[in-house]
């Protein structure tokens, strides 16, 4: 008993010894509950863009619902600014249930209801929010689209997400870019790709066609000889780089077009073009021979 006594107080403090080893762990947590200030919560948002949004980056605006700090009590849900201790918790801000089963007892504590775990309700709650603190509002956000972003890149916007009760840390808004197809271009990183289609005697003799660009329509040279399949580059006319400096690159992916209908004139055009390229492709050994 003298050991006990040593380590828990003496005998004369029966209310001491574990239940005050117990009171200092959990009686302190429960103090240091006390005045904690909620965070308000964090809301989500998917936002589309252009693909000519991202060549650059740009500026959005977007209106939104959230719950806002209460201009008339300046979030402190008290016309006069006042709090008192909280009559339930006590000023705890949690609450203990006991429970017996059998021998044991079981105590379950969990927050106070009443104050929210701050352990202090308002005084003359205002009339403009019900002493919550926060109203109901419709207000415009600024979304800054960084240069290069891609489908799926995720902003966070502090400070705009849900304002918290009485005053405390408001939460963030998230915002969840969605870039929109675009029937013209292919996205390859940095780069796009796009699709120009040429007749065959362009693609041959060579020429100079439009194509449409993140900027407008551009021209570009398809040099003579020109291949299907054949990739032309734009430097500089892709998306701007995230890292680093610089653009990306526009790709021409060139289609030959094949006439199908031929006129008379035109397929004899074609036949002497054919008998010309035989000739061209003889071998000396052939020529000799006279075939």
């Amino acid at each position: 008993q003298d050991i006990f006594s040593d380590l828990f107080g003496g005998g004369g403090r029966r209310s001491g010894g574990f239940e005050d080893l117990f009171s200092e762990f959990f009686g302190g947590s429960r103090r240091s509950r006390r005045k904690k200030k909620k965070r308000g919560r964090d809301l989500q948002l998917s936002f589309e863009v252009d693909l000519e949004d991202v060549r650059e980056g740009t500026e959005k605006t977007v209106k939104i619902n959230r719950k806002a700090q209460c201009e008339e009590c300046g979030g402190s849900g008290s016309r006069s600014g006042g709090t008192k201790t909280c009559p339930k918790c006590g000023g705890a801000g949690e609450v203990k249930q006991a429970q017996r089963r059998g021998f044991q007892q079981i105590v379950r504590i969990t927050e106070c209801d009443r104050c929210d775990g701050t352990g202090e309700i308002v005084e003359n709650p205002c009339p403009e929010c019900n002493g919550s603190g926060v109203v109901d509002k419709t207000e415009t956000i600024t979304i800054n689209v960084p240069p290069g972003a891609e489908d799926g890149t995720r902003l966070r916007i502090r400070g705009k997400g849900e304002a918290a009760p009485r005053g405390g840390q408001p939460g963030d808004l998230y915002v969840t870019l969605r870039v929109r197809g675009d029937d013209r271009f292919e996205r390859r990183g940095y780069d796009i790709l796009t699709k120009a289609k040429v007749s065959m005697t362009e693609a041959a003799l060579g020429t100079t066609i439009k194509v449409p660009t993140l900027e407008g329509k551009a021209e570009v040279k398809v040099p003579l000889g020109t291949q299907p399949g054949d990739k032309l580059r734009m430097p500089d006319k892709g998306l701007k780089k995230q890292k680093g400096s610089g653009y990306g690159d526009q790709l021409i992916e060139v289609e030959v077009k094949i006439p199908e209908d031929l006129n008379d004139e035109q397929r004899k055009i074609l036949e002497r073009f054919e008998n010309i390229e035989k000739e061209k492709n003889k071998s000396w050994f052939d020529r000799i021979r006279g075939k």
